[in-house]
């Protein structure tokens, strides 16, 4: 499973796992298949657009310049996490069916994004 910041989604993970504990054996097994993409930029590929910095919100446009999450209505996982509760709080349908696309539009591009790296890492590799 690949992911980007490990440490986040094995959070997440683990938190499923005990607000879900008939699937706690399946979300805890996930967690010994993770794979983080966000370590090859912290560790072995460096670029001084990058800075000290290895966020996939860095990483991506100066690798991906097509691919940047400036222009998104939720540009971060900050913003994604408010998004979420408010989606959750909202009684307005209208509201909520906006935060949905939104969230969508954020956790494809964070995806595509991974498979652009990935490509991007194979390519130089040879």
């Amino acid at each position: 499973i690949v992911v980007y910041h490990a440490t986040m989604e094995s959070g997440v993970l683990k938190y499923l796992a005990k607000r879900f504990p008939q699937h706690a054996d399946a979300l805890l097994g996930m967690n010994e298949r993770i794979w983080d993409l966000e370590v090859i930029f912290r560790k072995l590929y460096r670029h001084w657009k990058f800075g000290s910095r290895s966020s996939i919100k860095i990483v991506l446009p100066v690798l991906v310049p097509d691919l940047s999450h400036a222009n998104e209505a939720i540009p971060d996982g900050g913003a994604a996490s408010l998004k979420w509760i408010e989606m959750l709080e909202t009684e307005d349908e209208n509201i909520r069916q906006q935060i949905v696309k939104e969230l969508k539009s954020y956790c494809h591009l964070d995806t595509f994004g991974m498979v652009k790296l990935l490509e991007h890492v194979q390519s130089i590799r040879g």
